[in-house]
């Protein structure tokens, strides 16, 4: 056994520190008096044995598998190709062309006779023996040895370094504490007149005595929901008791207490109310709104509404006492004041606004029925197209049209686009029955002699309108159109 010996450090004395909890609430009025115990140790040492373990490193066998390969002969009749040649013979026929000459004679009318040579062939046939040698393989099996390399296994005997622990002994120097010592002190806190706790609220007291009982002390501490202390030096009144007085001080700042508490500020069009989260309504304080709406599109004006906060809810609700305009933008200004003691600077304010953008129901620009009366009037430069559109106007609604023409020549196989462009609404002229009006001229660049001739066979033109309106007020989709085609007759 080995033996560690630690040398012993000191003595000395001291306390356990013990804090009790009271509660104060609406009965306790301002004074809470109680008696609190406390109990001095002294701190001794001792030598003790400790086993602790060791480690230490040593080799260990152990039993594994390992592949060998050995040889062996094996015997047995393996497969072979035995391949001859044999000739083949066939008889080819064929033939042959033999020909032979003779004299052709004729006697004229004067007795003559003239001969001439005619060489005439016939075929003769013939045959011959044609003779090759053919291969011809067969499989036969023989027999044979070979050696050949055969995997084993057999055990063997490996080693590894493994960690292995020892028990040894040291002696150590063990500290405990031995009480010494019971007293106890009585404590006075004394809280302000304006700290007026009402019925619900609590507050929690903590006395704590600190020191030793030749020298005492005490320490007090309040957790409040609604107030904020600090204590005083503690002051002795007789042997055995203390009195401490507490002093208010604030317990938020403003900064606790400003723009970051406001959220959700909304003004909801269907209730014709302006709503918002409020996290900064604390006890013993006063919170008054003050909102303000103002039409950002100067038709409306502005107005002012006023009421305080309700503390039963983080939840604020300030009706409005008109009717707004579900079209129109508006900005909602909402001015926050509060005040109270709890509060550093004793007041504080601050303004968060948010604008309410308003909305367009889309279909009521984009009925079937807008589009109508597409036709072509007047003939050379003064031929112009008009159309009605009776959708309504509205100064947050931007109108376009697409304007397709086209010459439907089906016996060229093909269609001609006359003219294809976009026209603003403002680049159409308005007629007295509020109509629009654009000149057939300035839409292609046709001559005049062309445009006489296309509207001479205007059965053949095709004119296709579309209507495109757009507006961030639209409810759904920012753009819509409407389209209208018309073939003159």
């Amino acid at each position: 056994m080995n033996l560690f010996t630690l040398t012993l450090a000191l003595v000395f004395s001291g306390t356990s520190v013990l804090a009790e909890d009271f509660s104060r609430t609406p009965v306790d009025g301002f004074k809470i008096e109680q008696t609190v115990n406390k109990t001095d140790y002294e701190t001794r040492s001792r030598q003790i044995t400790v086993p602790y373990q060791v480690p230490y490193q040593e080799q260990e066998a152990y039993q594994d598998t390992e592949t060998y390969y050995d040889y062996e002969q094996r015997c047995g009749y393996e497969p072979y190709t035995d391949c001859d040649y044999i000739p083949r013979c066939y008889t080819q026929s064929t033939s042959r062309q033999q020909c032979s000459t003779s004299s052709v004679c004729r006697t004229d009318s004067s007795g003559r006779q003239t001969c001439t040579p005619v060489q005439r062939c016939t075929s003769v046939p013939s045959s011959q023996q044609v003779c090759h040698n053919e291969r011809v393989c067969h499989t036969r099996s023989r027999y044979e040895c070979r050696t050949v390399s055969v995997p084993r296994t057999r055990w063997v005997t490996r080693y590894r370094t493994v960690t292995r622990y020892r028990t040894e002994y040291r002696q150590e120097t063990e500290y405990y504490q031995v009480p010494v010592a019971n007293w106890s002190k009585t404590v006075l806190v004394e809280f302000p007149q304006n700290a007026v706790l009402l019925n619900g609220e609590s507050e929690r007291v903590r006395i704590e005595l600190t020191g030793v009982k030749a020298n005492p002390s005490v320490s007090v501490s309040v957790d409040s929901p609604v107030f904020a202390y600090t204590a005083g030096a503690p002051q002795t009144n007789g042997p055995d008791r203390y009195i401490v007085v507490m002093t208010m001080v604030p317990k938020y700042t403003s900064k606790a207490l400003s723009e970051g508490t406001i959220s959700g500020l909304d003004l909801n069009r269907a209730t014709n109310q302006v709503v918002f989260n409020d996290r900064g309504l604390v006890a013993r304080s006063q919170t008054d709104y003050e909102v303000e709406i103002t039409d950002l599109e100067g038709t409306g004006g502005s107005f002012t509404v006023k009421m305080p906060a309700n503390y039963s809810s983080k939840s604020q609700t300030i009706a409005l006492p008109q009717n707004l305009d579900s079209t129109l933008d508006y900005r909602v200004r909402l001015k926050v004041n509060r005040a109270g003691v709890m509060v550093m600077d004793k007041s504080v304010g601050f303004t968060q606004e948010v604008t309410s953008a308003g909305k367009l129901e889309k279909m009521k620009f984009a009925q079937e029925s807008d589009l109508s009366q597409l036709k072509v009037e007047g003939n050379g430069k003064a031929t112009r197209l008009i159309f009605k559109d009776t959708a309504p106007s509205h100064a947050q609604v931007a109108t376009v049209y697409d304007l397709k023409i086209t010459y439907d020549a089906k016996f060229l196989g093909k269609n001609r686009v006359l003219s294809a462009t976009r026209l603003d609404r403002s680049q159409l002229a308005l007629l007295t029955d509020g109509s629009f009006a654009v000149a057939f001229a300035g839409l292609s660049y046709l001559t005049e002699k062309e445009i006489k001739n296309f509207l001479d066979a205007k059965d053949k033109l095709v004119i296709e309108l579309k209507a495109i309106r757009s507006s961030r007020k639209f409810v759904g989709d920012a753009e819509l159109f409407r389209t209208l085609t018309t073939k003159l007759q």
